[in-house]
């Protein structure tokens, strides 16, 4: 039987110790959703439509590919939004789960108005 890993001890020591750290699959897709949530626009459709982002992951082992489908805010430029989109997958999967990215694949499916100013007065 395997010794429990201390709380003090980092992750990437956690076999040096004695132990495996085990990160479910649908935890790795629940970052890479939030990080392309936070790199994009949302977007709500109802019960019925589909919201945006979507994002599906393949995990093998320590490796993960990932395909993001995300809106845009007009005017910016999709490849803007892809890039920095893929960037925060990319960085938050890397630091907060420790896994390897091998590929992340961004879609801009929708590009919603950008939300008006305040009512100007002059």
């Amino acid at each position: 039987m395997l010794a429990p890993v201390p709380p003090s001890v980092p992750v990437d020591r956690a076999r040096e110790v004695g132990g495996r750290v085990t990160i479910a699959d649908r935890v790795v897709a629940r970052v890479a959703r939030r990080a392309a949530e936070r790199a994009s626009t949302p977007v709500r459709h109802g019960p019925v439509g589909r919201d945006l982002p979507r994002v599906d992951v393949e995990v093998a082992g320590r490796r993960v590919r990932v395909a993001a489908r995300v809106a845009g805010t007009w005017p910016e430029p999709a490849a803007d939004v892809a890039s920095r989109v893929a960037a925060a997958v990319r960085g938050e999967l890397e630091a907060l789960v420790g896994v390897r990215v091998d590929d992340v694949l961004v879609t801009v499916e929708a590009v919603v108005a950008a939300a008006p100013a305040g009512r100007r007065v002059s």
